[in-house]
């Protein structure tokens, strides 16, 4: 059922519970007193999120496979640091279904997300396009045409301010079905008009590693790790361990 809604959150817990809602599991560690607000819209056959936070934090993200998410930063502001990398203003974050990555920030930042049925969005990419079109098997950070960067921003904001100040509008049927045609045109139009494509992730082998952290983590939660023991245990070196929490974790 179409809909939407805005809510302000000041544990990191309630945030966490309302992303796994839309189908994102995150582990957030905020690096100073916590405060958020998300902003989402549900339309017939994807989700808007635009995720406002007040302070500096670190993040585990799970996206739930089967979906496939655009993410791009607000056009002001710090820029979030997905898997390492910073992103760019000009930029947006096609990720792979079920990829599990860390993302952090560095002060105030406001991220945006549009989440998707992948073989959907497959067949609109082809019908839209009228060329073959698939979704990169991992995701990766794409630099669209710079005259379109900006629209999407546009149309994704008027969407979350409908959200936020009329969300009943986003319950007739037909006006959140030309809504999501206007939305899913444009995301198309950003995923196959690539000006420039920057490498598939950088830094892939530590981010490897930190996956691998994050699952021995979860796994031995009811004793403390020493250093030894836990870089045996995701079978990696104490340097190259060093290297990839540093660039990851700070």
């Amino acid at each position: 059922m179409p809909g939407g809604g805005t809510r302000t959150f000041l544990e990191p817990d309630h945030y966490e519970v309302s992303l796994r809602q839309a189908q994102i599991e995150a582990v957030i560690v905020p690096r100073g007193k916590f405060s958020a607000r998300l902003t989402w819209a549900e339309l017939h056959n994807l989700q808007v999120l635009r995720c406002e936070e007040d302070s500096p934090r670190l993040a585990y993200v799970q996206l739930a496979p089967g979906l496939a998410f655009v993410s791009f930063p607000a056009d002001s502001g710090p820029l979030p640091v997905w898997r390492g990398r910073e992103m760019q203003a000009d930029e947006i974050m096609v990720h792979g279904c079920g990829e599990r990555l860390h993302q952090s920030t560095s002060g105030s930042a406001v991220w945006n997300v549009i989440a998707i049925d992948s073989a959907q969005l497959e067949r609109y990419g082809r019908a839209l396009s009228g060329a073959p079109f698939s979704l990169p098997p991992e995701g990766r950070t794409l630099q669209p045409s710079r005259r379109l960067i900006p629209g999407l921003r546009r149309l994704h904001a008027r969407i979350c301010r409908l959200a936020e100040t009329k969300p009943r509008i986003l319950s007739h049927c037909e006006v959140a079905r030309a809504i999501e045609q206007g939305l899913i045109q444009m995301l198309v139009s950003c995923l196959t008009s690539v000006g420039a494509r920057t490498n598939a992730y950088a830094k892939r082998h530590h981010a490897r590693i930190m996956v691998r952290f994050e699952e021995v983590l979860a796994q031995h939660l009811s004793r403390p790790l020493q250093m030894p023991e836990l870089c045996q245990l995701i079978a990696v070196r104490t340097g190259p361990f060093g290297r990839a929490a540093r660039n990851f974790l700070g």
